[in-house]
């Protein structure tokens, strides 16, 4: 067995030397990256017990994009965000959604609807949101703590509430 101390001290010198001959990604302790198909851009930093798990589908996340703690982001559908955004602690990315019409099949038999997720340049995801499958944000869309958003959003909308609804501009 590998002792998780050793693990650490070798991922925090492999972080360094990338970072100082490659460009500048930080991936914090405990984050856990299930899968392939995952791109991550120069400057972004990712907190830890961020879960990506991309699944069938794609995880992109942009250049200078900031991730907090207990997110997690799901590729199944694909998951594209932009540069310089910023997601608060405990927000879920779920690009897809599961079919339930036939009510005579389980739902686990029915298969999913993979939509995607598509997150514009400059958007902030407050704590606790549900971003859904078919959610696409324009250009500096701020979305307001606990809101669930699922359908497409025009730049520099401030959308709130479950679900979410444009309740501002920014100016």
């Amino acid at each position: 067995r590998f002792p998780l101390k050793s693990l650490n001290r070798l991922l925090n010198k492999l972080n360094y030397i990338s970072s100082k001959y490659s460009y500048w990604r930080q991936l914090k302790d405990n984050v856990i990256i299930k899968g392939n198909n995952i791109e991550i851009g120069k400057g972004s930093t990712i907190y830890e017990f961020v879960v990506l798990k991309p699944s069938k589908g794609f995880i992109k996340i942009g250049r200078n994009v900031t991730i907090h703690s207990f997110c997690f982001l799901s590729g199944i559908g694909g998951l594209k965000i932009g540069d310089n955004c910023r997601i608060s602690n405990s927000c879920c990315f779920i690009p897809f959604n599961h079919r339930y019409e036939d009510k005579d099949t389980l739902i686990k038999d029915q298969g999913l609807n993979a939509i995607g997720i598509t997150l514009g340049e400059d958007c902030w995801i407050g704590s606790n949101c549900s971003i859904l499958g078919g959610t696409k944000l324009g250009k500096g869309c701020v979305v307001g703590a606990g809101s669930v958003v699922n359908k497409e959003y025009p730049p520099y909308s401030i959308i709130a509430g479950a679900p979410g609804k444009v309740i501002s501009q920014r100016k």
